[in-house]
């Protein structure tokens, strides 16, 4: 498997078209993702999150939706302590590993101990990343929004660098979920793979 690595710099370079479809099809419909991050004693962490959504290109702003600090929340912790997180997509044959990051452990547990999902390293990052993820993204924290109706907080992050395997990105820069196929939320505890229909309307 081969990636592209493309910074924000070089995303910059490229024309408008091609930064607003990259960015806007990064995420398939109903973006379900696992969040990794590492606590301040460098233990890794990973957790799946059913609620995240492109805020805009220009910056490239990714939103992702916690639930209430009514209990320990390792993933948003480590976020607030280091300012960092990792996006990793998943496929649908990885979904029932992937839900099983929603158990909660002991801090001092890893949930790369608990699944099958591997943790690799990108040079000068301090990210563990989901080997074979075919979509990955870094994040750096902005800002938070408490929303008052139900104590869920809206995290919003400026996306830094995208690691994409190399075959679903088009010349156009959109990228085709199908093609792995890229699994995509239906409910809390559902899944199913991105669609292949592809529908552009001209303007």
């Amino acid at each position: 498997m081969s990636t592209n690595r493309l910074t924000l710099v070089e995303l910059k370079e490229k024309s408008r078209d091609f930064q607003i479809n990259f960015v806007q099809t990064l995420l398939p419909a109903s973006a379900v993702g696992l969040i990794s991050s590492v606590n301040d004693k460098g233990i890794p962490n990973l957790a799946i999150f059913n609620k995240s959504m492109i805020l805009g290109s220009t910056p490239p702003l990714m939103g992702i939706l916690f639930r209430p600090l009514d209990r320990r929340r390792d993933t948003y912790a480590n976020i607030r302590t280091s300012g960092r997180a990792g996006w990793n997509a998943f496929t649908l044959e990885e979904a029932t590993q992937a839900h099983a990051t929603s158990e909660h452990f002991p801090q001092e547990v890893s949930e790369f101990d608990t699944t099958e999902f591997e943790p690799i390293w990108e040079p000068d990052n301090p990210l563990p990343w989901v080997k074979g993820s075919p979509i990955r993204i870094d994040l750096r924290y902005r800002e938070e929004h408490l929303i008052q109706t139900n104590q869920t907080r809206m995290l919003i992050f400026e996306m830094k660098a995208f690691y994409i395997e190399a075959t679903l990105m088009s010349q156009g820069g959109s990228l085709r979920h199908d093609l792995l196929p890229t699994a995509i939320s239906t409910s809390p505890s559902g899944y199913a793979s991105a669609p292949s229909t592809d529908i552009r309307v001209s303007q």
